[in-house]
């Protein structure tokens, strides 16, 4: 399940999910910059894909990087943008900008711990 990051400006993707993107056969672009991750950590992107995304049923093709990550992916506020979601984190809801009141409630995961 992908994890939601407001504070990230970039869709990040980890490794295996790089590699089912990749079998898509879809266009990359050579890119050279780096991103300072939540737990502080600095990722050099070398690559964007340009990646066709469905949200309920909107559509947008967006550019997304393929740094290591340890979550599946992090979708940042460029996503969000994109498809012009607004959040409301008191409700545990979002809805797009230009249906308010249509509301779709945040899929909560909770881990379990094995230890």
């Amino acid at each position: 399940m992908p994890a939601l990051d407001s504070e990230s400006s970039r869709t990040l993707f980890r490794d295996k999910e790089i590699d089912i993107v990749r079998r898509l056969d879809l266009p990359t672009n050579s890119t050279d910059f780096r991103i300072h991750t939540e737990n502080g950590q600095v990722a050099r992107i070398r690559e964007e894909i340009e990646l066709p995304l469905q949200l309920k049923d909107v559509s947008r093709t967006r550019n997304d990087c393929f740094p290591k990550l340890v979550v599946l992916c992090i979708m940042g506020i460029n996503f969000l943008c994109s498809f012009e979601v607004g959040l409301d984190f008191a409700s545990s809801e979002w809805h797009f900008a230009n249906r308010p009141r249509e509301q779709y409630t945040f899929k909560e995961i909770r881990e379990e711990n094995t230890n």
